[in-house]
């Protein structure tokens, strides 16, 4: 009789909280305590228990967490380019699938099937100076454990900004709506491209020095604006995109092995003290070498505008995926 009456008492409790296995195992657990007022108090607390589940999943499927990610690198490392197309990657295939990616209303049409480039041939259109531009899409992880299926999806906003390189060389001044982000950002996309590390294309990006400087201007600004200590590494998780590493030799026969061949040059380049000074003062620091666009034919052979379907991008997506799991474990 003792176990009929949990169980219906138990059951009851559901209907009215939505968890049927809970109840009933509230109902064996008054059967095992051998007492009715055990037992009463026993649905009590496990219905109550419940009901701030149900409450936490409903807070987590109503807010959004906003990610702000600074983009930044100089003048023709193609940052624009690469935030297109990464915006592009995240929306399409299994990859899109998994973490239900949309690109947010507003968001500029360089992430549509056509990424509107020229190619003269390696040439790329430069973003305008005086625009800010707004990469924006949202994110919704699909619960894969049980604590993610106990407490209901995660969902978030990705914010990029993107503007000019040539605007960065002052940076943080004087302050503009693009300072105010980049300084307010809970990650950083630092990006610098293959030739200005290791030659290999006419196309000039400036000084490894200029990098430096920045970052190292970028990290002053952010220990003043959210008050770290001096001496502190900043919750900041900083990735070190290189870009354009279809340039590398190898590449054109295995785009991995030219990656990690050339994130272990990095590390003995000249960029050391680009890389000493992120892992100095950041908690998260890890390099990355991408090419947003794969390699593009020269010549008669050069297409005079690209689309989607022309490129072949090459681990794009792994800078951002790095931040989102390292601290936010996505």
């Amino acid at each position: 009789m003792k176990v009929q009456a949990g169980i219906v008492a138990g059951v009851a409790v559901a209907s009215a909280v939505g968890s049927v296995l809970v109840a009933l195992a509230a109902g064996v657990l008054g059967f095992l305590l051998q007492d009715s007022v055990a037992l009463v108090g026993a649905i009590v607390v496990v219905a109550a228990l419940v009901l701030a589940v149900v409450g936490v999943r409903t807070a987590s499927a109503t807010t959004v967490k906003r990610i702000r990610i600074g983009r930044v690198g100089i003048a023709g490392v193609g940052k624009t380019v690469y935030v297109s197309v990464l915006f592009g990657e995240l929306s399409r295939g299994a990859l899109g699938e998994r973490l239900n990616f949309a690109v947010a209303e507003g968001t500029p049409g360089a992430v549509d099937d056509s990424i509107s480039v020229r190619v003269e041939p390696h040439n790329l259109l430069k973003t305008p100076r005086g625009n800010l531009y707004l990469y924006a899409g949202n994110i919704r992880t699909v619960a894969r454990s049980f604590q993610q299926r106990l407490f209901g999806s995660r969902e978030y906003r990705i914010d990029i900004a993107d503007v000019a390189g040539e605007e960065l060389y002052s940076f943080p001044y004087p302050e503009t709506a693009y300072t105010r982000f980049a300084t307010s950002s809970d990650a950083i996309l630092l990006l610098v491209d293959y030739p200005a590390l290791f030659g290999g294309s006419s196309h000039v990006t400036g000084r490894l020095s200029d990098h430096v400087d920045l970052l190292s201007r970028l990290l002053d600004v952010t220990y003043a604006t959210t008050g770290t200590r001096r001496g502190r590494r900043l919750k900041l998780p900083v990735a070190l995109v290189i870009t354009k590493c279809d340039l590398a030799p190898e590449f054109a026969v295995d785009p991995q092995v030219a990656a990690a061949h050339v994130i272990s040059k990095v590390r003995d380049s000249e960029a050391r003290n680009l890389i000493t000074l992120a892992e100095t003062h950041c908690r998260w620091f890890e390099i990355f070498a991408v090419s947003a666009l794969g390699p593009l034919p020269d010549g008669p052979s050069a297409p005079p505008a690209l689309r989607y379907a022309d490129i072949e991008p090459f681990n794009v997506t792994a800078p951002l995926l790095w931040i989102l799991e390292e601290k936010y474990d996505v």
